[in-house]
């Protein structure tokens, strides 16, 4: 499997447009490292080039990508010729002198637009040889890019060394290790560790004493590949930077030449036998001659021992530590349990699991165990499968008990079942409402009120459940010339993308409308099942209006980048609470056979319910949103 995760660095600001020949030319090289560059449309290559050059070309790429297909690539260095450009991009892996590459593309402007050539470092095959004009400017830049690729890399590797000590100085002060408390040191290394900051992780290891620790290239051979991607090399490494574990200081020893620093350890994703919940990591450190804290690079995470050997000299330490990680995250007041509620389901998509932890009950020493298995075991619940979101659906109070419903949403399986719904008991105590550690033993049955209550919503359909939330609109029909104006239309749009990227069902049901029929609701349920199914990001190409209708043509692209964009055409319909997206008949830019068979569905769908003028109006825009499709250039 390929690993691009530097490389995905640089392709935020491409999402924003390429504004010169070094975006370009980066993009190039991170589409030939994915393997997905088609000769005729992602590069300059004169139409009539043969079909055995071709194949030769694309041998050329096919081996260019084994070179490019990690690291970090930067644009170093860019010459521009009127339309012709020459641009020089690094690839550096860990600040290794030995895998640094200098890479030079050609570029060429056409429609207003830079595309590189088809064999980098060289206009060949771009025709240029026939126009005279270019041909002596190409030749120059061809020279330029021939001298600067032998100048720059051995530049770069002279530099490497000095760079990497600008970035950890840059990462971290000397002050922050000369007055931070060992425990903030440790906690520092560890969050570095997380984010994959290797500056920052070396620096909290020694990277700013002078001289460096005698095993300095050990250490920053060892933490830079275990920082380079999220592929963690031992099972210890992949715990400690885990954002499911939480974690608090539980001890801190204080001997004659150094410190060590006991963290405690909580995994609730464990649940294998042997595979203990509790560990405890120590952390040696000691202090420079001018100062400076540095952390010993453990051996346990060296040779990935399993966490349970860690300290098992000190079983009162596994004991001590779940009161001292409770006492970390306080329970929080909650003046209602629906308050409770939604703040539960915010904390139950988090991939952290101390944001759970908060919303429990305050526990004494004997519980606070108990209470962080049962705050895992209900964070689990809805962690299980990447495809799952919380939905909160409804809560009730009787007395001082609640119970609050909260469905485990599968984006592969768009229903709202009984089997899929979470009953959370909740409890008020003086301090306000919390989830206690234990429920009453026959649960909510216990009370009847809440017990009745639960089941007759348990057993609701899908669109029983929509009305009941009554956050989504529902349509009955759209009345003629009452289409949204663009800025409300625009306004709209947003929120549906932005709640789709917020990943919260609860949130995509405010921005949406459906219709009134049988299989509204599911189609609704499905269409949000499917926008969740992949992450991507969207970008507004423009509004249209056309009697009951606005629309917006957008371009969507996955987040990796990955797959080539697709073009969807999202109707915006006026509704009691306001402009919303009619989801369901969100239409393809009919690029392929497969999309176009889905926009024949949805037209057979708006022909059953609405009147033939509504659907005569909405493909007049279809044809605007095809037209300006096709005369955006692809980015």
């Amino acid at each position: 499997m390929r690993r691009l995760t530097a490389c995905l660095l640089t392709l935020l600001p491409l999402a924003h447009g390429e504004s010169g020949p070094s975006d370009a030319a980066v993009g190039f090289l991170i589409d030939i490292a994915r393997e997905r560059v088609e000769l005729e449309t992602d590069t300059a290559i004169a139409e009539g080039t043969t079909r055995e050059k071709k194949q030769n070309i694309r041998e050329r790429l096919q081996r260019l990508s084994q070179a490019v297909d990690q690291g970090e690539l930067k644009a170093i260095n860019e010459r521009i010729e009127g339309e012709l450009a020459g641009v020089l991009i690094s690839r550096t892996i860990d600040y290794d002198p030995t895998q640094i590459q200098v890479h030079a593309i050609a570029m060429m402007k056409r429609d207003n637009r830079w595309l590189p050539a088809p064999v980098p470092s060289s206009f060949e095959n771009t025709g240029i040889s026939y126009i005279p004009e270019l041909s002596e400017k190409a030749e120059e830049l061809e020279l330029w890019m021939l001298r600067q690729r032998s100048t720059r890399l051995s530049q770069l590797r002279e530099n490497i060394q000095s760079e990497l000590m600008a970035d950890i100085r840059k990462a971290v002060s000397m002050d922050e290790l000369r007055e931070a408390e060992p425990e903030q040191i440790v906690e520092r290394f560890i969050d570095a560790c997380r984010v994959r900051d290797l500056p920052a992780a070396l620096a909290c290891l020694g990277g700013l004493e002078d001289p460096l620790p005698d095993n300095w290239e050990d250490v920053l051979r060892f933490t830079a590949g275990s920082t380079r991607t999220a592929d963690s090399p031992t099972e210890a490494w992949r715990r400690m930077t885990s954002t499911a574990c939480a974690r608090a200081m539980v001890i801190t020893e204080r001997h004659t030449q150094d410190v060590i620093v006991k963290l405690g350890e909580f995994a609730p994703f464990e649940s294998t036998p042997g595979e203990p919940r509790i560990s405890i990591m120590p952390f040696s450190l000691k202090r420079s001659e001018k100062g400076l804290w540095r952390i010993n690079l453990p051996s346990w995470l060296l040779d990935g021992s399993p966490p349970g050997q860690r300290d098992s000299t000190s079983p009162e330490l596994i004991q001590a530590f779940p009161s001292k990680l409770l006492t970390k995250y306080k329970p929080k007041s909650f003046e209602t349990p629906k308050a409770l509620a939604v703040s539960l389901q915010q904390a139950l998509s988090s991939p952290n699991f101390e944001a759970v932890l908060p919303h429990m009950a305050p526990a004494e020493e004997d519980d606070a165990l108990a209470t962080l298995e049962r705050a895992a075991d209900l964070w689990r619940e809805f962690r299980e499968r990447s495809s799952q979101s919380p939905l909160f659906l409804d809560v009730r109070e009787e007395g001082n008990e609640a119970c609050a419903l909260i469905a485990r949403f599968d984006s592969r399986s768009s229903r709202i079942r009984r089997s899929q719904i979470t009953f959370v008991y909740l409890q008020r105590l003086d301090d306000g409402w919390s989830i206690p550690v234990a429920e009453p033993e026959a649960g909510i049955a216990a009370n009847p009120a809440l017990s009745d209550w639960a089941q007759k919503l348990g057993n609701q359909s899908e669109a029983e459940w929509l009305d009941h939330l009554g956050i989504a609109a529902k349509l009955g029909g759209i009345p003629a010339d009452s289409a949204p104006n663009e800025a409300e239309a625009r306004a709209a749009a947003n929120a549906w993308l932005d709640a789709v990227k917020s990943r919260d069902p609860r949130k995509i049901l405010g921005t949406v409308a459906y219709f009134d029929d049988d299989r509204g609701a599911e189609k609704l349920l499905r269409t949000i099942g499917h926008e969740l199914q992949a992450e991507h990001q969207a970008e507004i190409l423009g509004v249209h209006r056309n009697g009951r209708w606005s629309a917006v043509s957008t371009r969507t692209r996955s987040v990796d980048r990955s797959d080539p964009p697709y073009h969807l055409l999202y109707p915006i319909v006026t509704t009691p609470q306001g402009p919303r997206v009619l989801a369901e008949a969100a239409l393809f830019h009919a690029d392929t056979r497969s999309r176009e068979f889905l926009n024949s569905a949805i037209w057979n769908r708006l022909s059953g319910r609405l009147p033939e003028t509504a659907v005569t109006e909405l493909k007049d825009i279809q044809e605007l949103h095809d037209r300006l499709v096709e005369e955006t250039p692809a980015r």
